[in-house]
C-alpha cells in the first residue's frame, strides 16, 4: 500500500511521506522532518480495508498540513484549517492532544513536550533568536497558539467539526445498526445494498456543497441551495426529495450525537407526494388458476413458483428471500415470514398444500429460495417473478408486487376482507389497535388464529384444482427390464 512503512522487526505500521521539493525549506524552518513519519493504531495483519481507512485519514492530514506551510498569508487561513493543521503537526511530531493539561510550566515535561513540538522555534521570540538561526522563518503567532490550545485542553475534540466527519461516522452508524438489527444474513445483504445507494447520495450532496465547516448556517444555506439543484435537475419532485433527504438525515443525526447546537430546518418540496399508482390484480377468475398452475410446475424458477403461492399470505420476495428453512413449521401447517421492512409484517403463513411444503424444504437448510438465489439483488428476484408471470399468463402488465394486493382482493370478494386473520396474514398496518386487542403479538402464532387463517385460506382456494400430482417426479422405465416368471 502507498505510504505504508513496516519494520521486520516489528509488528508496528506507520504512515511515510516525504515532502515536496518546493517545501522542504519551509517545513525544515518548522522544526518538520522528512519524511514525515505517524504511527497506525493498528498493527500487521489486521485487514487491509482498516489499515487503507487509517492511511486515508493520515494523508489527509498531511496535505492539510503541507496546505498550510505553503499558505504565505496567515491571515487568509479558515480557522477550521489552521487547527486542522495544528493537530496534524503536534501528530506528526509524536505527541498527544492534551499532553499539557494540568502541567506545571516549571515542571520537567513540560520542557520536554514543548521540546519535542516546537524544538528551537520555542526560542522565536528571544531578541538574538535570528542571530542563531539567520535561515529559519519565525512560526506564524496564531499557529503557535493553535497548537498551545491543543495540547492544554483535556479530551481534545475538534471544535470545527466538517461535513467529511459527519458523513464518515454516519456511514458507520449506518452499518452498525445494519449488522446489529439484522435477524439473517440475506437481510444484511440487502440492506447494505440499499445503503450504498444512500452512500453514493451522500456523496452527490459532498461533491456540490463541498467539505465545510458544520455550523446551523452552513447546513442550512447548503441544503437550501442543494434544494433548488435538485428541483432543476429532476421532473419529479419525489425524486428529488429522496435524494435530499439523506444528506438531511445524515447532517441531523450528527448534529444529534455531537453538535446539538446545531440546529437544521424542515424542507418542504412542493408537489413532492406522488400520485398513487394502482398496480393491477389478477384475474381471480382467468389469470389466478394459470398460475396456480404454474405453481406446481417444476420448469418454472423455485422463486416464482414460491411467490405464487406466497399470493395467499402477501409475501414479498424481500420476505420469502429472507425467510430461513428453519422458520418452516410443517407439523402446525404453517411457515414463518421473516426479514420484513417493518416488525407488523413479520407474521405467519400457512402452507397450502404438500407441493408447496416441500418448495419450503427443498433446500433443508438456509434461506427458502436457496443460497445463490438470496444472494441476487432485489431488482432480479423482481424481474424472475414477473418473467414468470408473463409466460403463464400473457399479461405484460402483471408485476410482482401486484400478488400482494391480489391475496387481500381475493379476501375482499370472499367477504372476509376486513377481519382481524386477514390483517395478519398480509401484515396490513390499520394503526394496529384491533390485533393487539384481540391477539396481542404472541398471538399471532397461536393456534386459534392459525387455525383461522386456515379456514380462509380454504375459502380462497376452494375453487382451484389439486394439482399436487404434477410437481411429482416421474420414474424414468427406460431402462427397466421386464423379467420373466
Amino acid at each position: 500500500m502507498r505510504y505504508l512503512k513496516t519494520r521486520k522487526d516489528s509488528d508496528a505500521l506507520a504512515y511515510q511521506r516525504h515532502i515536496g521539493k518546493r517545501l522542504k525549506a519551509r517545513a525544515r524552518a518548522m522544526s518538520i522532518s522528512d519524511p514525515v513519519v505517524m504511527p497506525l493504531r493498528l498493527k500487521r495483519g489486521a485487514p487491509d480495508k482498516s489499515i487503507a481507512a487509517e492511511l486515508d485519514q493520515c494523508n489527509e492530514k498531511f496535505e492539510t498540513l503541507m496546505r498550510f506551510i505553503a499558505q504565505t498569508d496567515i491571515g487568509a487561513v479558515e480557522r477550521k484549517d489552521l487547527e486542522s493543521a495544528a493537530a496534524a503537526y503536534i501528530e506528526i511530531n509524536g505527541v498527544m492532544p492534551g499532553d499539557l493539561y494540568g502541567v506545571d510550566a516549571m515542571d520537567s515535561s513540560w520542557d520536554e513536550t514543548i521540546d519535542a513540538v516546537f524544538g528551537h522555534l520555542q526560542h522565536q521570540d528571544h531578541p538574538q533568536f535570528h542571530e542563531v538561526y539567520p535561515e529559519t522563518t519565525p512560526m506564524p503567532p496564531e499557529f503557535r497558539d493553535a497548537i498551545l490550545a491543543i495540547l492544554q485542553t483535556r479530551d481534545y475534540q475538534s471544535k470545527f467539526h466538517l461535513y467529511s466527519e459527519a458523513f464518515e461516522a454516519y456511514k458507520a452508524h449506518r452499518r452498525t445498526r445494519i449488522e446489529r438489527e439484522s435477524a439473517t444474513s440475506y437481510e444484511a445483504s440487502r440492506k447494505l445494498r440499499e445503503l450504498k445507494k444512500d452512500i453514493r447520495r451522500l456523496d452527490d450532496f459532498y461533491h456540490f456543497a463541498g467539505n465545510q465547516e458544520f455550523t446551523t448556517e452552513n447546513c442550512n444555506n447548503d441544503l437550501h441551495r442543494y434544494r433548488r439543484h435538485l428541483l432543476d435537475q429532476y421532473d419529479k419532485p419525489a425524486t428529488a426529495k429522496r435524494h435530499h433527504e439523506i444528506p438531511c438525515a445524515a447532517l441531523r443525526w450528527y448534529a444529534d450525537e455531537y453538535l446539538p447546537s446545531v440546529v437544521l430546518r424542515q424542507f418542504k418540496f412542493q408537489g413532492q407526494k406522488a400520485k398513487t399508482q394502482i398496480r393491477p390484480v389478477f384475474d381471480i377468475e382467468v389469470e389466478l388458476p394459470q398460475i396456480w398452475a404454474a405453481a406446481h410446475d417444476p420448469s418454472y424458477h423455485h422463486l416464482f413458483r414460491l411467490a405464487a403461492f406466497g399470493v395467499f399470505a402477501g409475501a414479498g420476495a424481500s420476505e420469502l428471500i429472507q425467510t430461513m428453512v428453519t422458520d418452516v413449521r410443517p407439523r402446525e401447517g404453517y411457515y414463518i415470514l421473516g426479514g420484513s421492512k417493518t416488525a407488523h409484517r413479520s407474521r405467519p403463513a400457512i402452507i397450502l398444500n404438500s407441493t408447496h411444503e416441500r418448495l419450503l424444504l427443498k433446500y433443508g437448510q438456509g434461506s427458502i429460495a436457496g443460497d445463490k438465489t438470496a444472494n441476487q439483488t432485489s431488482s432480479h428476484h423482481s424481474k424472475i417473478i414477473k418473467e414468470g408471470l408473463l409466460r403463464a399468463t400473457g399479461n405484460e402488465a402483471l408485476s410482482a408486487y401486484g400478488g400482494r394486493h391480489t391475496g387481500k382482493h381475493m379476501c375482499d370478494v370472499a367477504g372476509v376482507g376486513s377481519t382481524d386473520a386477514v390483517r395478519v396474514m398480509f401484515g396490513w398496518n390499520e394503526g394496529g389497535y384491533a390485533i393487539a386487542n384481540n391477539y396481542g403479538r404472541a398471538g399471532h402464532f397461536s393456534k386459534p388464529m392459525i387455525d383461522e387463517m386456515k379456514a380462509i385460506v380454504a375459502l380462497l382456494t376452494q375453487d382451484l384444482p389439486d394439482l399436487n400430482h404434477l410437481d411429482r417426479v416421474a420414474i424414468n422405465t427406460g431402462n427397466v427390464l421386464h423379467m420373466r416368471w
